[in-house]
């Protein structure tokens, strides 16, 4: 069972971010705007159990994913199983879904720069109502991989000049909700 094990930091300066990844190594993917629609239900509270449910579109492909994000299996990172499937319609999952008794209760708007270096995925997202935020990820095949892949990160982390301390296990969604009731 695959784990993916990310690291997420709020960060100030996107250009000295780039710039950084480029001295390292990493190479510059792709831009998409992204939507991610996340779902609940009275008898199933994701939020409660520490997983999530969401549909997510964006504007470099024509089908969405459905994912499901199991709890958090790291007190070092935001580690958890995921599963993702592609959907050929986001209106006709969410229909599906919406017979299971699931509804969409919030919507996460956010435009992500995608790099890639060695096996990791470094993702800067500027997340409407939030801010910019780096999320370094990468994925391994079994629990006992995950701390090393933790450690691992961190260095990477550090070498980009982010300070690991100041790493943020919370989903956007639970940082939008805290901001608004503030």
């Amino acid at each position: 069972m695959p784990f993916e094990v990310e690291l997420k930091f709020k960060i100030k300066s996107r250009s000295e971010l780039n710039d950084r990844l480029r001295r390292l190594g990493a190479v510059f993917l792709n831009k998409e705007k992204m939507t991610d629609y996340y779902l609940n239900s009275e008898t199933m509270d994701f939020k409660n159990t520490d997983r999530a449910l969401r549909i997510r579109d964006t504007d470099l492909f024509e089908w969405s994913e459905l994912t499901y994000k199991g709890p958090k299996i790291s007190k070092e990172s935001k580690t958890r199983e995921e599963i993702n499937i592609r959907v050929d319609s986001h209106e006709n999952m969410v229909r599906i879904l919406k017979v299971l008794g699931l509804e969409v209760v919030a919507e996460v708007k956010k435009i992500r720069e995608n790099w890639t270096h060695t096996d990791y995925t470094i993702s800067i997202d500027n997340v409407e109502k939030l801010g910019y935020f780096v999320e370094i990820e990468s994925i391994v095949e079994s629990r006992k991989e995950v701390e090393p892949k933790v450690n691992e990160l961190k260095a990477y982390a550090i070498q980009l000049g982010i300070k690991v301390e100041q790493q943020i296990r919370k989903g956007y969604l639970d940082l939008i909700q805290e901001a608004s009731e503030q």
